[in-house]
Order: structure tokens, then C-alpha cells, then sequence
């Protein structure tokens, strides 16, 4: 039987960030999630909506989770998902990501 994450096709070093986030939310460190990622050339989806199908199929409501996809670099997603994460009202974050950011 397939995994839903192989269906999405999602490079393995997402999905731990993913699933590291999930165990957060889960453990309630936090309410909300935010994916960043735009779309690549021969992307079908973007990034941030892939991760968002991810966490959904493991149980986070799709209110939980907000989608940054405008950014073309990691400060860039920081940026935007500040942005998403004020106008929520958010004022603490916890950020997950690759051990080296570019």
C-alpha cells in the first residue's frame, strides 16, 4: 500500500520537517502551522500546498495550517509567513526547518 506522502511525491527531507512539526502540533507546543514553498516550472502544485495536503491527511484541520507561496528565498518565507502569522494574531513562533538555510 502506498503512503499518502509517496503519492504527493515529497523529498524526504520535507517530510521529516513536516512530520517534526506535526509532532509539535500534536504535543501542543502549537495551534498553528505554516508552510512556506512556491511553485516550481514544472510543478503541479506549490510547495506550501503539497506540505498542507500532508499535514491534512495526518489530522491537522485545514484551519490550523496557513500557506506562505510567494517567497523566492527561506528570508523571503520568513517574511511572508510573519506577515500571515500577525494577521492571525500569533505572537510566538517555533520554526522548523534544514539544518543550513539559503
Amino acid at each position: 500500500s502506498m503512503e499518502p506522502d509517496q503519492q504527493l511525491s515529497l523529498p524526504p527531507l520535507l517530510a521529516g520537517r513536516l512530520d517534526h512539526a506535526l509532532e509539535l502540533y500534536r504535543q501542543g507546543y502549537a495551534d498553528t502551522i505554516v508552510v512556506t514553498g512556491g511553485k516550481q516550472p514544472l510543478d503541479r502544485f506549490t510547495e506550501a500546498a503539497a506540505s498542507a495536503a500532508y499535514l491534512e491527511e495526518r489530522g491537522v484541520p485545514v484551519g490550523a495550517i496557513l500557506q506562505e507561496t510567494t517567497g523566492r528565498s527561506s528570508w523571503d518565507s520568513l517574511r511572508g509567513a510573519a506577515s500571515l502569522l500577525d494577521a492571525a494574531g500569533k505572537e510566538r513562533v517555533l520554526l522548523v526547518s534544514f539544518d543550513s538555510v539559503g
